[in-house]
């Protein structure tokens, strides 16, 4: 009788044993803090985020509308008109919410309009004779927007009159706590808003993510701090960004590198990438810590060294990398590169598995035109890497032949 062929037993190395262990107590965590994000944004009236961007076409549930403008001047937000479209809301958990509330679009943006006019009878909103037939959940005029903490005016407008993704969450007035909590929707005039805003739909799921968890790591902070207890002690971390940079470090044992395409060798200096004259870039140690915006990353850094010359990275500019990176990078003013030695496996069904650490460091490229929106798309990239790697989102990783775009997009 044949015998079956046993099979090999596998081996697990002890680092990515603890790969393994630190990616389970990230997902813990953001589990925990995703169900109390829930309960905070209800109680401080935060409604489910709605979402605009010429990415959902028709089914956009964020209408901008402007004042007419002066010529030469910005352009001057005169309302959102907000409504619930289905199968726009990617979460689970928030889709339940929406319904939870009701959230229906019964107000006729005709009657609004109606009430808006100029003296001579013409329309006070720009557009508005398009928009006549439709009906929304409500309407917020400009000065009850803003952008959510760590988002910028000018950039939230620009994103809206470019109709870039951007995603709005209303706050309705309350009143009572606990069982007698209540909201106020008749007071619109007290509604106000927030707005988070990314360079693709897949970052702008990360930002509402963020968003949502950052609501709910503040409340920890505040209870911590009225206890009389150290937050930085008590919390694995004290923002989604902090989260992220554990997963940077810890799962992904990652570096990230900051450059400007300008050609000024001063500029150079005030980042970490060097361009030589033969295209060639170059990184040396020590890294300065002020250049990492995310205080657990400028920590990191630190810690990085190069060798007897000092240097921690030399790119030769003629490398098959570099022909094919390097025309799409300099056509911005800024870059990061992000090298990482732990290993990410796209799941067949959406997600990613952390699978041990590779040997030589995997290079992933960020492109922006300004420093902050720079930051703003590693940031969120890392926090979209996270959560996919925690079955949170079926995201994927970013990929070097698409430099701030998820999946060649």
């Amino acid at each position: 009788m044949a015998k079956r062929r046993s099979k090999k037993k596998q081996t697990i190395r002890p680092e990515e044993r603890e790969q393994r262990k630190a990616l389970k107590n990230l997902r813990d965590e953001l589990t925990d803090l995703q169900d109390i994000s829930l309960t905070i944004m209800f109680e401080k009236g935060i409604l489910p985020p709605l979402y605009g961007g010429d990415h959902l076409g028709e089914d956009r549930e964020v209408i901008p509308l402007w004042g007419y403008k002066i010529e030469d001047a910005d352009p001057e937000l005169g309302a959102l008109l907000l409504r619930v479209m289905p199968g726009v809301e990617p979460d689970p958990d928030l889709e339940m919410t929406r319904d939870e509330l009701g959230l229906e679009n019964e107000w006729p943006l005709a009657e609004l309009f109606d009430m808006m006019k100029l003296p001579d009878g013409s329309s006070a909103i720009e557009g508005s004779d398009e928009l006549r037939d439709l009906s929304v959940l409500f309407v917020l005029m400009g000065e009850q927007v803003r952008p959510a903490p760590g988002y910028d005016r000018d950039t939230m407008i620009t994103f809206m009159s470019e109709m870039r993704p951007f995603a709005v969450f209303p706050i309705i007035p309350t009143t009572g706590k606990d069982d007698d909590l209540t909201y106020q929707w008749e007071r619109l005039e007290d509604f106000r808003a927030e707005v988070v805003y990314a360079d693709s739909p897949q970052l702008l799921e990360a930002a509402v993510w963020e968003y949502r968890l950052n609501c709910a790591l503040a409340e920890e902070v505040d209870w911590l701090k009225a206890e009389g207890k150290n937050p930085a002690e008590e919390l694995m971390a004290q923002d989604t960004a902090e989260l992220a940079a554990l997963y940077n470090v810890v799962v992904l044992r990652s570096l990230h590198l900051y450059g400007t395409t300008s050609p000024i060798r001063a500029r150079q200096e005030e980042l970490d990438i060097l361009r030589e004259e033969n295209g060639d870039l170059i990184v040396k140690a020590p890294l300065r810590p002020e250049v990492e915006p995310i205080p657990l990353l400028a920590e990191d850094r630190q810690d990085f060294e190069g060798g007897e010359d000092g240097v921690i990275l030399h790119l030769i500019g003629d490398s098959p990398m570099m022909q094919q990176v390097w025309p799409r990078i300099r056509a911005n003013r800024f870059f990061c590169l992000r090298l990482r030695y732990g290993a990410l496996v796209e799941k067949p069904g959406g997600g990613l598995e952390a699978k041990g650490f590779t040997s030589s460091p995997i290079f992933e490229w960020y492109a922006s035109d300004t420093l902050p929106d720079l930051y703003r798309q590693v940031r969120l990239a890392s926090i979209y890497e996270l959560l996919a790697s925690c079955d949170l989102i079926e995201g994927r990783t970013y990929r070097i032949d698409s430099p701030g775009y998820p999946d060649g997009t």
